[in-house]
Formats: C-alpha cells, structure tokens, sequence
C-alpha cells in the first residue's frame, strides 16, 4: 500500500515539474494504462501532429494524412494543361504559348513537392 501511494507522489511531482517548463517533443510519450492515459494519447497525438506541421517542409500534407487517416494522393496536385480556343492564329499562339510556361512552372513545382513527400514518407516509414 504505501509503495502505490510513494509511486503516485513520485508521478506527480513529475507532472507538476513539467508543467512549470516548456514542453518539448520528448515530454509527449504514448503509454498503455490507466483511464488518464486515454486522454493523454489525444494530447500526444495533436502536439506530434502540430510539431510537424510546423517543422517539415511539407508538413502540412503530412499533418492532414494524419488527421484524416488518409494517404496522401499526389495526383490531386497535378497541374492541368490548358489550350487557347481563341480564333485568330497569331493571338492563339501567343496565348498558347503562355499557357504552356505557365503549365511547365506549375508541373515542375508538383513534380518537386510529389519528390519532396515520397522522400519524407520513405525517410519515416514505421
């Protein structure tokens, strides 16, 4: 009896210490117990998720795959390619031509973030 009483002291002059700090990723830890602990996986869970939205490149998307438990489809990026329609040919081929610029500056910046999340997935994977 006094060991359980001495463990929950010791458990919660931990608490109160990391409560005066600044909490870092370190202090957020999964734990498979007691009912407190189910709160606490939802705490964990929101600090991780928040600590690589802000810290990867592209932690936003990673962020959101969490949150929704979803994969994240690259093919939602995909720039779509656009065709002048206008009549006079001189104009269509300027037109045109801007169209394709803009597509080819688009296509490179999908191409760099499809990159940027497969490598990051490869580099995390559990």
């Amino acid at each position: 009896m006094d060991i359980q009483r001495l463990e929950m002291e010791v458990e919660e002059a931990e608490v109160s210490e990391l409560s005066k700090r600044k909490k870092t990723i370190e202090d957020y830890v999964y734990c498979v117990g007691n009912a407190r602990q189910a709160s606490d996986y939802e705490i964990t869970t929101e600090f991780v998720i928040n600590h690589i939205r802000k810290t990867y490149t592209d932690g936003e998307d990673i962020a959101t795959a969490l949150e929704t438990l979803q994969d994240i489809d690259v093919k939602e990026w995909k720039p779509r390619m656009v065709t002048s329609v206008e009549r006079d040919d001189q104009i269509r081929a300027t037109e045109q031509k801007q169209f394709d610029m803009e597509y080819k500056m688009e296509y490179d910046d999908f191409m760099k973030r499809k990159n940027l999340t497969k490598t990051t997935k490869q580099e995390h994977m559990v």
